[in-house]
Formats: C-alpha cells, structure tokens, sequence
C-alpha cells in the first residue's frame, strides 16, 4: 500500500519538476557507489547484498541503454563518454579484485557481462573497457573453488560469444597485458619465420603467412588458463579454418593433452574405485553438488580432471574436424600411451585396479567421435587382423586380457567391467578385433560330420550350403529379415538344450514361475530390437556360409579351402578364450566375477552377427573336436557341478537358501560352501537367459 502511495507522490513530482538530465543522474548513482567505501569500517563487515550497490549499479546500466536507445546510431551519448574516459570500468575490477565488499565480484562480473551484450555501441575495442575486462578473465583463473564460479562462466560466456560474432577483436587480447607475467618476445629466423618465447607454453614457431592465425589461438590460449571454459570457445574454433590448421600445427593440442596429466598427478593414489564410478561432473554449469555423502578424499581432483577431460571431448566435438583430429591424437599420444599406459602396466595390485577402474570412467565420459576412435584403438589395438595365440599386437589389450585372469579377484572384477564399458561403445572395430575376425572363416564347424549333424540343426543348412553369398541383413526394413541361422526350424531342441544342460535335482527352485526361462523373454526383447538399432548401420551378412575359396587365396588352390583348416587348431581369439577360461572356474570364483561375466556373454549372445550367433548360441553345432564353444564349456562346468553338489548334506535345501539369500530374503549359508552353490543358481539362470535370448532372435528374425 505505501509503496503505491509513494509511486503516486513520484509520478506527480515528474510532472511538476522536469526529469534530471542522465547525465546528473548517471553521475549520482556512480557516487552512491563510491559514498560506501568512504567508511573504512564498514567497508569489511558489510556484505554487499545488505548495501544499495547493486542497486545504483543496476540504475547505472538502465541509464546507458537509455541513452543509446536515444541517440542516433554510432554516437556515443555523455553517459557512456563519462564511463570511458572516468574508466570507471578499471576502479570495478579492481574493487572485484579485491572482492570489497563481499561479494562484490559476482555483481561486477554481472555488471560488464549485461553491459558488453546490451549496448549495441561496439565498446569492447575500447582500451578503458578491453584491459579491465582482461583483468576479470585473469581473474576466472579456477584454480581454487569459488563461489562466483556461476557467473565467472557466464562472464566468459558473454565475451567469446562477442568474439566468434566479431573475429577481428581477437587482436585486442594479444597485448602485453593479457599475458600477464608470460611475456612474448619474437626473433627472426632464417625463413622469415617468427620465433615466440613463451616462459609457460614452451618455444612456438609460427611463419608470417599465419601470424593472424597465431594471434586468434593465443586468444584460446588466454581463455584455456581460465578454470572455466565456455563452450562457445568450441564453436569458436570450428569458425576459422587457417586457425584451425594453425592449431593442429601449432602447441595447442600438446597443451590441453598435457593439462589432463597435470590433473591426473594431482589425484591421490588412495581413491577407492567405487567413488570413481558414483562420481558424476560435467563440465561447465553441471558441476558437481558436494553432499557430506557424496565427498571423499580426493572428490575435488577427481572432479577437477574428468571436467577438464569432458571440456576436451566437447572441444573435439564441436571444433573443425582437422583441429579435432589433431587434439584426439595428441591426447592419445600424451596421456594415454605417455601416462595411463605405463600406469597400466607398471602398477602395483591396488593401483592396477584404481588405474583401470579411472580407463572405465574416461571411456564411459568419452562420446566425441575422433576422441572416442582413438581410445578405442589404444585399447584394442588398429589392426584387423586376427592373431595367433601369444602373439598380441597390441599391448594394452594384451595386459588387459591377463588381468581378466589375475590372481587377484579385485583386478579381474574391474577389468572385466572395462570390457563391459568397451562393448558397450557399440564399435564395430572393438567387435570386430576381439571376436568376429576370429570367427567369419568359420573354421570351427566340422564338415566331416556336417551330413549327420545338420539335420539336427537345420532343415534349410542343404540349401544355405549352396548360397556362399548370404544376403546382407536389412535391419532397416519394415519387415523382419529372414535368417535360417537366426532362426533354425529346430529352435525347440536349442532351448531345451540350454534348459536341460543341468541336471533337474541341481535346479534351484521348483516354481514353475521361476523354473522356465518365459520371466527372461520381455528384457531379451527389448534388449535385441535395442541392439538390431545399433547394429544397422554395420553390414553384416545374414547366413553363416563358408568363404568362397577365393576369400582365402586368390589362386584358388586346394591349400585355400575350408577343409584345410582340419590341419591347424581353431583360434577363437584371446578375448573368447579368456571367457571360456573364466567360465570353466564358475564353481570357484566369487559371485560378483560370475554376474559381470555371463553379462559379457549375454551381451555378445544378443548380436546380430550370424557367426557369433552360430558359435555361442547353437548347442547342436558340428564343432570340430578342439574347438571350444560356448555350450561345451558350461557343459564342463555342469558336468563340475553333478560332481560336487551332491556330495554336501541336505543339498537341496542349501540350494533353496542360497537363491533366497541371492533374492534378498533368505538365511546366511556356510561360507565355505557359498562359491559353489551360488555358481549352481549363475549357472542355471545364465542357461535360462541364453533360452531367451535364442527365442527372441527367432522371433524377430523367421
């Protein structure tokens, strides 16, 4: 009521006194904000939200867009002549600086922000504006958490969005003044090349031809010193293509790639692997929120390194393709073969689980496409190849494939969920290295006995055998592809083989809502139309047929056919090998190994791929007498099983208390006995899965 009362007593005083020029206006409110600090005792006690400065700063800016939406385009009114020529924007950053009253920065950092976006007038170029502004971006440092961090990154924001509209104002930030203490000092070199000695970026040589160039990267260099990096600076960068072949040429790369192993020296060695995985940052706005719950030692280098590394992977994904291909290469070059690999390799047990568990978290933040390829191809190498059995090629993957199968359980778990990570980038080359190169000569079928076996199989494998070239798989299509590998006529007898492979006394349960493998058919399916999405785009063929002999040899020779594979064993390549050699010890290994392992084997079960179906998922395969398979490794396992758990006391009930304690609800089981029944319930649920899984391919694909 009395503020309206008091808007009726000013509306009648302006219209009996005429309104106060804006430049007496604009002169007063700056005075307001100085009339604060004429009290040197209040100046340290008093927060800024408890005095009128935002307020006369918020008159000052209404005042200036008041003026030029007066005045006639390109001139400059008295309001804004007053605050360049007072430089009143330097006595701001100083006292922003200083951070008198608190809380001053954010509402200075606010101030010129609205003030260099709002004004149409181009005042940026100006020398009271541009070197107050580069002592606020010195000052955006992020080197020590901040609570104005928010507005630090919108100030930041604001100015590289002026910039990539405006490219020639990248010069003004190439003074002196904006390096600060990294002098710049040139010499001339022989082919008229310019020589800069920077104390903290090493010696850059940069041609004449490409000094412009140079200049707009030094500008991103000034902006990468800062804590916080806007995103506009991405785009940025993709604007200007010289720039951009600047930058791949340039230390640009080497710098960023080298930040992230400053970062990761910074991390403590004691950080427990879980706390990586919870942990969730962003770069930019989305940074973390620190509960009591959520901090650990260490959370705040941790998250200091994994925003850096998103800001990278945002960087390579939005700037021009030659600068993204160059910054991708240098990270792989710098810090995963210089610093992670030997970190890998050379660590001791508990490192060597902190190290892969932090490989886990940077492939799972990583999603730029050129970043994303070369992690890819410094984990499982770039050659397609298949490989002989000890002879790897590429040594990360190799180490990685002997830590699946390390003594240590805790290394293995970790590795194993690596491997998860991988598979789920979706690659077809990791796909491909690990398991399909291994598998598409199809020399792990037995033709010798393929008159007798395939009936048993197929119906259709008569008709298949006489098409070598399957069709390619249209996952685009409307209508469902048909597959005979996919979809064999004897489906019944393949899910009855996985369901009967242990025997029924060892089934865990007698409830028939538990006892089929129907309860694992809805997440299979959804699961596989997922997958078929993915898979589209890879080409791969419909039918599992045998290579023409051409595919072996050109000449055509007896030596190529598929035959004179009998000879030599199978290879089912180290990645499958390491499966089978885990699945052999599910009796004897902890609960935790055998869930992260059947889900790997589920995951390559649910592929699309007709040969890798055929190899993991066809339990009547003519295999050749050495060649492991997927059904004839749990069969050793359940054969494993019928020796041992008969030999305990009252075992059916131990069995029925096991997959209760498993659910959740039951009673404690001995632990001596805990590993074996447990691998019982893994094992008949595994059989179930793979049940579903076969279903569904059938389905989706008769």
């Amino acid at each position: 009521m009395l503020s309206k009362f008091s808007t009726v007593i000013q509306n009648a005083v302006d219209a009996l006194a005429p309104p106060v020029p804006l430049l007496e206006d604009f002169t007063y409110h700056w005075k307001m904000v100085m009339k604060f600090y004429g009290n040197r005792e209040s100046i340290s006690k008093t927060v800024i939200e408890s005095t009128n400065i935002p307020a006369h700063l918020d008159q000052l800016l209404k005042i200036l867009l008041e003026e030029e939406a007066s005045q006639e385009s390109g001139t400059t009114g008295p309001c804004l002549e007053y605050l360049l020529q007072h430089r009143l924007l330097d006595l701001l950053a100083t006292l922003a600086c200083t951070d008198c009253p608190p809380g001053m920065r954010q509402f200075t950092l606010c101030f010129i922000r609205r003030l260099i976006t709002q004004l149409k007038h181009p005042i940026l170029p100006h020398v009271s504006v541009y070197s107050p502004i580069q002592r606020l971006v010195s000052l955006c440092n992020g080197r020590q958490a901040s609570p104005t961090e928010l507005h630090e990154i919108k100030f930041l924001c604001a100015l590289c969005g002026i910039i990539c509209k405006h490219p020639q104002l990248t010069n003004i930030f190439n003074s002196q003044q904006v390096m600060g203490e990294r002098r710049l000092s040139t010499s001339k070199t022989s082919d008229d090349a310019q020589v800069y000695e920077d104390r903290d970026f090493e010696t850059i040589t940069v041609s004449s031809s490409n000094l412009r160039e140079f200049r707009i990267l030094k500008v991103f260099l000034c902006f990468s010193e800062c804590g916080s990096f806007p995103k506009r600076m991405c785009s940025y960068c993709r604007f200007f293509e010289p720039s951009a072949r600047s930058g791949a040429h340039s230390e640009l790369c080497t710098m960023l790639a080298n930040k992230l192993d400053v970062l990761f020296a910074s991390i403590p060695p004691d950080i427990e692997p879980n706390d990586l995985d919870d942990l969730q940052v962003n770069w930019g706005f989305d940074s973390p929120v620190w509960t009591e719950a959520s901090q650990f030692p260490g959370c705040r280098q941790v998250a200091a390194f994994f925003a850096w590394l998103d800001y990278c992977d945002q960087l390579v994904r939005e700037s021009h393709p030659i600068i993204s291909t160059a910054l991708a290469a240098s990270i792989r070059a710098k810090f995963l073969e210089h610093v992670l690999q030997p970190a890998l390799i050379e660590s001791e047990t508990i490192n060597k689980v902190l190290i892969t568990a932090f490989i886990t978290k940077c492939l799972k933040q990583v999603s730029a496409p050129a970043l994303l390829t070369e992690f890819l191809y410094w984990l499982v190498g770039e050659s397609r190849e298949p490989e002989l059995p000890d002879d790897s090629m590429c040594v990360v993957r190799q180490h990685l494939l002997d830590n699946c199968l390390h003594d240590q359980d805790e290394i293995s778990l970790e590795t194993l969920r690596l491997f998860e990570v991988l598979l789920e980038k979706n690659s077809e080359h990791v796909l491909h290295c690990l398991v399909l190169v291994y598998l598409t000569s199809r020399s792990y079928y037995d033709t010798s006995v393929s008159d007798s076996a395939i009936a048993s199989w197929s119906d259709e494998e008569d008709e298949r055998e006489k098409q070598r070239d399957g069709p390619l798989l249209d996952f685009s299509s409307d209508s469902s592809p048909v597959s005979r590998t996919l979809a064999p006529s004897n489906i019944n007898k393949i899910i009855n083989s996985f369901l009967l492979l242990l025997p029924q006394h060892l089934h865990s349960t007698t409830d028939p809502d538990e006892s089929g493998y129907e309860q694992y058919v809805q997440d299979a399916d959804r699961q596989y139309q997922a997958c078929i999405g993915r898979c589209t785009c890879f080409g791969w063929p419909c039918e599992a047929t045998f290579p023409e002999p051409a595919e072996y040899d050109d000449s055509g020779s007896s030596d190529s056919r598929p035959e004179a594979d009998h000879g030599r064993r199978f290879y089912e390549g180290p990645f499958l090998r390491m499966l089978f050699i885990r699945l052999v010890r599910l009796p004897y290994q902890p609960y935790e190994i055998n869930l992260q392992l059947t889900g790997l084997v589920s995951r390559l079960a649910m592929l699309p791929h007709p040969y890798l179906h055929e190899f993991l998922l066809n339990p009547l395969l003519p295999a050749l007498p050495d060649a492991n398979t997927l059904f004839s490794t749990l069969q050793l396992v359940a054969n494993e099983l019928v020796t041992q758990i008969p030999q305990m006391k009252n075992y059916k009930q131990l069995l029925f208390a096991i997959r209760q304690k498993l659910l959740g609800d039951g009673s404690e089981v001995p632990e001596e006995e805990n590993s074996v029944l447990e691998s019982v319930v893994v094992l008949e649920e595994f059989c179930k899965e793979l049940a579903a899984i076969a279903f569904v391919k059938y389905h989706h694909s008769s």
